[in-house]
């Protein structure tokens, strides 16, 4: 019920910016290949695919899905102060 309201991205732009301020370099995630919804948003925020896992998840029902690692390098924050 809480799809395309915004809060899955608001939820990944917190955390991009809190790795960035604490002098992470990148961010890396990994995604089920068929959640397409999942993959716009991370494309979206600049993630690339850099691997694939073939037979990672075990959904509840029918075949095992390959998984999409994805990598977003962070911008350097400079410090206040």
């Amino acid at each position: 019920g809480q799809r395309r309201k915004g809060v899955g991205a608001s939820l990944l732009d917190a955390t991009m910016a809190c790795a960035a301020a604490r002098s992470a370099r990148a961010l890396f995630l990994e995604v089920a290949e068929t959640n397409r919804a999942a993959l716009r948003l991370y494309r979206g925020r600049g993630f690339v695919p850099v691997g694939r896992r073939p037979d990672y998840y075990e959904p509840a029902r029918g075949p095992r899905e390959a998984a999409v690692t994805m990598r977003c390098d962070l911008p350097a924050m400079r410090s206040a102060g």
